[in-house]
């Protein structure tokens, strides 16, 4: 019956077009099939059942268009290099970073070596799967060695359904520290701050955070408290040792951006935060290390003792955060306290010791880009590449972005005894007081490529007064960073 209707039809449709030739010229084949009926080519029943077939087989057709566009990939460089399917259910990026540094110390100095150093060399993936589950890995392969031979130092999966309530789980840094982090790529100097020796950084944990609304984010964070940052190590436990001695560490932050919660103030980021670490670690295993921000000399370390079962010391830290932007200017600031309360004299003595360290610090872009592009609302940092008005382009057209910034760095030990600490050498001095104050210069000749130069100079004392490094009580040090990412 529908060869027959079919066969009707064509025969129809080539009578019409020879009778009335313009029909033939028609939008659509319903204007054809509607125009035939109304001349009685065919009954209303034969053009509904022609309609009904007809609109099928353009809905399969549009079905399978668009099949087909999603299973098309688009690729493009954006800030890495990016595959994302059409429909936006998939996407993938590779990106890196080499950053390639000197540094350059002025006598006396802490006996460091002049020398140029590849700081990081970060590969790493980003991507989704079915729109909503994300992926982070991150190597370095700067400085791979025998106790850490791994690169690996990000990785984790994050559950982004609910943008007010996101899960990660895996390696990544504890939401603790504005400047920690945001990335090495856009921090204000070529170092972070003293302060940021004290924050938990890299661990390995849990993590619920989101953006309740605009202008509000937080976080919290159950993890080993293994710590990969320098400055605070819990390191393997001892032979012996009873994994009982380390319990896990619980850490948040809630910060506030009062520029996007009042919505009428543009161009600017006023960014008020705090955040809190707990938790509990082996009194032996654990050493404190503070090294300068020019990475030079190490001006705090505490000892380690033997190992007594039972041995813990509770950790706490507290942390306060402070930013404010309008326009080409952006003023930061942060105070970290870290306290370690000790049963026992074994490793840092019996007691309750503090560290407290702030920094404060300016920076302004000459060439006039707004800091309130690069703020990071969805994790409440700093963390978007800066876009010179100009990128640099050699022929005198542009010349990037110029950006100048000081910073001031207070690290205070008064709490800890001299005996608490290793003791001096000439390379390294026990100071129970250090301040670190920083002038940078920073050439963004495109958003991929960059160019500091700091002076640092850093001031020791101790309880007696004085500590002295090759006969002086300062560090000195011009450093420069040459740096690519994509």
């Amino acid at each position: 019956m529908q060869k027959k209707i079919q066969k009707k039809i064509i025969v129809a449709a080539i009578a019409a077009a020879l009778v009335f030739p313009a029909v033939a010229m028609a939008d659509s084949a319903t204007d054809l099939i509607n125009f035939m009926v109304k001349k009685g080519m065919m009954t209303k029943e034969e053009g509904d059942q022609m309609l009904k077939s007809s609109a099928s087989e353009k809905e399969k057709e549009v079905v399978a268009t668009e099949k087909k566009k999603g299973d098309e990939v688009i690729t493009s460089f954006k800030d890495g290099i990016s595959w994302e399917s059409a429909d936006k259910e998939f996407k993938m990026s590779i990106n890196g970073r080499v950053q390639a540094d000197y540094r350059q110390f002025i006598a006396p100095n802490t006996g460091k070596p002049n020398t140029f150093d590849i700081r990081r060399a970060y590969f790493g993936a980003k991507g989704k799967f079915y729109k909503y589950v994300e992926f982070e890995t991150l190597a370095d392969f700067a400085k791979p060695s025998a106790a850490s031979p791994s690169p690996m130092i990000e990785y984790f999966l994050n559950l982004n359904y609910w943008e007010q309530a996101q899960l990660k789980i895996g390696q990544f840094k504890m939401p603790m520290g504005m400047e920690e982090l945001g990335s090495s790529r856009f921090i204000n100097f070529q170092e972070r701050s003293l302060a940021m020796s004290l924050v938990p950084a890299f661990d390995r944990g849990i993590q619920l955070h989101g953006v309740p609304r605009k202008g509000i984010y937080y976080a919290l964070a159950v993890s080993n408290g293994n710590m990969t940052n320098s400055g605070m190590q819990n390191t393997t436990e001892p032979a012996g040792g009873s994994a009982a001695n380390d319990g896990k560490d619980i850490t948040g932050r809630l910060t506030f951006n009062i520029a996007d919660l009042m919505g009428n103030m543009q161009d600017a980021v006023v960014h008020v935060g705090g955040a809190f670490s707990r938790g509990t670690q082996d009194g032996n295993a654990t050493q404190l290390t503070m090294a300068t921000e020019a990475r030079g000399g190490t001006f705090f370390s505490t000892k380690a003792g033997g190992y007594t079962a039972g041995n813990r010391i509770k950790v706490g830290r507290n942390a306060f955060e402070l930013a404010l932007a309008k326009g080409p200017v952006k003023f930061s600031s942060e105070y970290v306290k870290a306290s370690f309360d000790n049963a026992t004299a074994a490793g840092i003595a019996a007691g309750n010791r503090d560290l407290k360290s702030w920094y404060a610090a300016v920076n302004w872009n000459i060439t006039g880009e707004s800091y309130a592009p690069t703020y990071d609302g969805a994790s409440a940092k700093f963390g978007k590449r800066l876009k010179p008005n100009q990128n640099f382009t050699g022929s005198g057209s542009g010349w990037g972005a110029w950006e100048i910034g000081a910073r001031y760095s207070k690290f205070d030990a008064s709490n800890f005894a001299v005996a608490d600490l290793l003791a001096a050498t000439a390379t390294n001095v026990m100071a129970t007081s250090t301040n670190a104050t920083t002038l940078g210069l920073k050439w963004i000749l495109n958003p991929h490529t960059r160019l500091l130069l700091n002076y640092v100079k850093t001031d020791f004392k101790n309880a007696a007064g004085t500590a002295l490094v090759n006969g002086s009580a300062s560090e000195k040090a011009v450093t420069f960073r040459g740096q690519v990412d994509f």
